[in-house]
């Protein structure tokens, strides 16, 4: 797992928006969508539900520890 994706992810969270992301990183939106398949990859794990009007993450319950 790589910082600059935890960091896209983030990013995404504040900005709910991958082209915002996008623009505020210096990226393109295509880099932008793979860094986030590769980091659900690595997790194992959807972190977005995609919609047509923003990225959301999934709606599920965490537990604390």
């Amino acid at each position: 797992m790589q910082l600059d994706h935890i960091e896209t992810f983030l990013d995404i969270i504040e900005s709910r928006n991958f082209n915002r992301t996008a623009d505020r990183l210096g990226l393109t939106q295509s880099t932008i969508s793979t860094r986030i398949k590769n980091l659900e990859s690595a997790i194992g794990s959807e972190l977005f539900q995609r919609t047509i009007r923003s990225p959301v993450p999934p709606e599920r319950t965490i537990s604390p520890c």
